[in-house]
């Protein structure tokens, strides 16, 4: 019986940051079957796009994700953890397993059945994959969970896998640190969400850019990319009114146009009536797979690097845009201030923000952080005048939270699978 690997995929955007990076070849390349647990493995263009040799779908079910108290026993993993209480945290992870994150029978009965030397979380923060990896571990399976970005270790990992899989060295001791895995357990393999963005062959030109959206390569270009509506009634399109303004009036000098990039979680209604302004181009993604939610497509991707490449500022509070800017070296900056609401602002940037991935940059001063509209507005200015303005900054961005810049993160992990996988077939012959 030919050796089995069982991937778990519930979003879109692992579509793009994995799928579509050559990932399922790579491990099906490598002699393993591979079973596909999905919500998407009832949507046929979706098996039809990616059913392969060797490939099974299998179905992944949903998991009410609203108690209170999962939340709570989160909180406390991660306080247990922060102490480096090593023993009553495996009583902790102990008492998870057999009271939090049960198995499911329907998971038992897979994996029964193709005897999986490795299952994979593609994604270890929500709670969807939970009793695909609780059932896996109680059966004796070894387990891996993808942490998908330089954020993640910030979130909760639902998924308490045996070893993990992060971006770089800051990521891996972050997981020592807030979650206690040991050293062995954390494996460096990279951003496979970038790929594209280091691969020959995908550099436009600024007039070509330009081009295709309908802007003046002779005029400046900002770039506003919205951190997401995270934050019920919360307002993302201040600071895009604030810039119009700004470059109406003056302030800004140059007169620059305006690309204005949505985070999926932002509300495409409520820009939308900024498309009727000639200087203001609208980038969203437009992929989306039924039951996986939002994706991109490979010429998307490009297109981004593209935007990001050759704009002369970024504007973001807060998002992952923040590093994508840093490896083209584009000036970025992040304010802090809300026109309209400074009071949810100042307990968002400090709750989410400040109070959690971004608190290293905000001490380090890694990127410029605008509290005010007038300091942005100098910021703003500067960068325009001189690009150089914290290069080094950025490049110290680059290197500690991406770490790999040669577009080969895909295929690190898709080896890391494999090697595991390995290790699991033997500990099975052993076991036998």
């Amino acid at each position: 019986m030919k050796q089995h690997i069982a991937i778990s995929v519930t979003e879109g955007r692992l579509v793009r940051d994995l799928l579509q990076n050559n990932f399922l070849d790579s491990i099906l390349q490598s002699g393993y079957a591979v079973t596909l647990i999905t919500p998407a493995d009832r949507v046929p263009t979706f098996v039809q796009e990616w059913q392969r040799p060797e490939l099974t779908f299998s179905h992944l079910y949903g998991v009410d994700g609203s108690s209170a108290w999962i939340t709570r026993a989160m909180r406390m993993r991660k306080r247990i953890a922060k102490r480096k209480w090593t023993g009553l945290l495996a009583y902790w992870l102990r008492l998870e397993q057999k009271y939090l994150f049960l198995p499911r029978r329907e998971y038992q009965e897979l994996f029964t059945a193709t005897r999986p030397s490795l299952v994979v979380t593609t994604n270890a923060t929500p709670i969807q994959e939970t009793e695909v990896i609780a059932t896996a571990r109680q059966m004796g399976i070894p387990t891996l969970g993808v942490v998908g970005s330089w954020d993640r270790m910030y979130k909760f990992l639902h998924s308490r896998t045996d070893h993990i899989s992060v971006w770089s060295d800051l990521n891996r001791q972050e997981a020592l640190d807030l979650e206690g895995f040991a050293p062995d357990k954390v494996h460096i393999t990279g951003p496979s969400q970038l790929d594209l963005y280091f691969q020959e062959g995908t550099v436009w030109t600024k007039a070509d850019l330009c081009t295709r959206l309908g802007l003046n390569p002779d005029r400046p270009i900002i770039v506003f990319a919205t951190a997401g509506a995270f934050v019920n009634g919360y307002d993302e399109t201040h600071l895009l009114i604030w810039l119009l303004d700004q470059i109406a009036n003056g302030s800004i000098k140059g007169q620059p146009q305006i690309i204005c990039r949505l985070h999926p979680f932002s509300r495409l209604e409520y820009f939308l009536p900024f498309e009727k302004n000639p200087d203001v181009r609208l980038s969203f993604m437009r992929g989306y797979i039924p039951t996986l939610g939002y994706t991109m497509s490979g010429d998307e991707i490009i297109e981004v690097a593209n935007i990001l490449r050759h704009a002369d500022v970024i504007v973001t509070p807060g998002s992952t845009m923040t590093i994508e800017a840093a490896i083209f070296d584009t000036p970025v900056m992040v304010p802090t201030f809300h026109l309209y609401q400074p009071e949810i602002a100042k307990q968002y940037f400090k709750a989410r923000v400040f109070g959690r991935h971004f608190d290293r940059i905000q001490k380090l001063k890694l990127v410029p952080i605008a509290a005010t509209p007038e300091q942005l507005l100098a910021d703003i200015n500067q960068a325009l005048t001189d690009r150089t303005w914290n290069q080094r900054e950025r490049a110290q961005l680059v290197r500690d939270y991406v770490q790999f810049t040669d577009g080969q993160s895909t295929r690190r992990l898709a080896e890391l699978i494999v090697d595991l996988a390995k290790q699991g077939t033997s500990g099975q012959a052993t076991s036998a």
